[in-house]
């Protein structure tokens, strides 16, 4: 597998893991989706769809890198849901792993499903 379809693959797993967390449609999740704006998440959501992710991708996500989480422990959470959207999750999963090379780890169950 090339890097470029890698990280496209990743792409559609970030999507299906927001939508399965979020319980919305796969096809209503784009890259310019925002958790809290779109589907309405809650602080414990965007909790929950991080730990997914990084359960998925075998990686810790910087929950600080955000912003989100640390607005959301000073009661604030409203305020910051621009700051989270589908790419900036994706572009963070991205640079983790590419820091790590890009291992295989793309090619999960969530790609077979979608065909």
């Amino acid at each position: 597998m090339r890097q470029s379809q890698a990280l496209n693959d990743i792409e559609a797993i970030v999507c299906q893991i927001v939508a399965d967390a979020l319980c919305v449609d796969y096809g209503s999740v784009t890259l310019k989706s925002n958790p809290t704006k779109d589907f309405g998440a809650e602080y414990i959501d965007v909790l929950d769809m991080l730990f997914r992710l990084e359960r998925e991708f075998q990686i810790k996500l910087p929950h600080k890198e955000f912003d989100v989480l640390s607005a959301a422990s000073k009661g604030s959470f409203k305020d910051t849901h621009s700051m989270l959207c589908v790419k900036t999750i994706c572009d963070v999963i991205k640079r983790k792993l590419e820091e790590r090379g890009i291992p295989e780890i793309v090619q999960t169950d969530l790609l077979s499903k979608q065909a």
